[in-house]
C-alpha cells in the first residue's frame, strides 16, 4: 500500500492535487479554508502587532489570540499537503531502497549472528547509513520544492514567494522576476551547505573523507 502510494503520489501533477485537495476538504467537506493566507477579518489584527514580520504565524504568535494562530495554520493545511506529497515518494522509495540495501550488509549479518534483535539492528546500525542518499536528495529537492510552490501557491491564492514571482513573470517585470530568482539560487546554496555538514555529522566515513582531502 506504501508503495502504491508513493507511486500515485509521484504521478499526480501538483496543481491537480491541490485543486483535488480543495474539492474534497474545502467544498465536499468543509473543514478547511481553499484560499489565502490568513482570514479577512484577521489581517488587521496582524498588521497591528509590535513588530510585524510578514510571517503571518510569527505575526499571530505575537497576538496571542489562539483563534487566529488556529486560522493561520488552517489556511496553511491544503498547501503543505500538496507541496510535501510532491516529494514524499520519493523519499519513500529512497528509504525502503537503502534499508534493503544496508540490511545486506555484512556487518548487519555479523550483528544477526550474535543475536541482536532486529529493532535494535535496524535503530543502531541500519538506519543511519540508509540515511545518508536521503539527506543528499533531500537537499536537491528543495529546488524542485521552490518551482513546485509556484503552482501550489497560485493554486491556493498564498501570496508567498512562488506566488510573486507568477505575478511578475505576468507583469514583465523582469527586473523583479532577476531577484527573485537569485534569492532562490542562494537559499538552494544554503540549503546544499547545510545537507553537507548534516551528512559529515552523521557519517563518520564523509568526515574521513574530508580529512584525507
Amino acid at each position: 500500500m506504501i508503495r502504491l502510494f508513493a507511486i500515485a503520489s509521484y504521478a499526480t501533477p501538483v496543481f491537480f492535487l491541490g485543486l483535488l485537495l480543495k474539492l474534497i476538504f474545502s467544498v465536499w467537506l468543509p473543514i478547511l479554508p481553499s484560499n489565502g493566507r490568513v482570514s479577512t477579518f484577521y489581517e488587521s489584527d496582524l498588521q497591528a502587532v509590535a513588530f510585524p514580520t510578514g510571517f503571518n504565524l510569527i505575526d499571530s504568535i505575537q497576538t496571542g489570540n489562539m483563534t487566529i494562530i488556529v486560522d493561520v495554520l488552517s489556511h496553511a493545511i491544503l498547501l503543505a499537503l500538496a507541496l510535501g506529497l510532491l516529494t514524499a515518494a520519493t523519499f519513500i522509495r529512497l528509504i525502503r531502497t537503502n534499508l534493503i540495501s544496508t540490511l545486506s550488509t555484512d556487518y548487519v549479518f555479523a550483528a544477526r549472528s550474535r543475536g541482536i534483535s532486529d529493532k535494535r539492528i535496524i535503530n543502531k546500525h541500519a538506519w543511519k547509513p540508509a540515511l545518508m542518499p536521503i539527506i543528499t536528495v533531500m537537499g536537491m529537492n528543495i529546488a524542485m520544492m521552490l518551482a513546485g510552490a509556484i503552482l501550489t501557491e497560485t493554486t491556493f491564492e498564498w501570496k508567498g514567494l512562488g506566488y510573486q514571482l507568477s505575478q511578475l513573470i505576468k507583469a514583465r517585470d523582469f527586473n523583479a522576476v532577476q531577484g527573485i530568482v537569485i534569492l532562490i539560487a542562494i537559499i538552494v546554496s544554503v540549503t546544499n551547505f547545510i545537507v553537507d555538514i548534516l551528512a559529515a555529522a552523521i557519517d563518520p566515513r564523509v568526515r574521513q573523507s574530508g580529512e584525507d582531502v
